[in-house]
């Protein structure tokens, strides 16, 4: 699965579409493997600040959830 994706912080001029990848990666939540690249491309093109803590924390639970503890224990921890 994934998880290999920088997730890093983008700045007040960060990609138009990351609140759109964000909201579609909450959509697929109940399919796992089709939600976590949706996670981190949000995040990694630079997702909104008062966003960010509501994507790490799907990420995490998307790990979870398909059992990827260790991905999931790093990100919910990290928070």
């Amino acid at each position: 699965m994934g998880g290999g994706a920088a997730l890093g912080r983008g700045g007040a001029g960060a990609a138009a579409g990351t609140l759109d990848l964000f909201e579609r990666a909450g959509g697929k939540d109940r399919e796992q493997i089709v939600a976590v690249p949706f996670h981190e491309q949000s995040l990694s093109a630079g997702l909104a600040d008062e966003r960010r803590p509501g994507a790490l924390w799907g990420l995490g639970n998307t790990y979870r959830t398909s059992g990827e503890y260790e991905q999931s224990e790093k990100l919910l921890r990290w928070q």
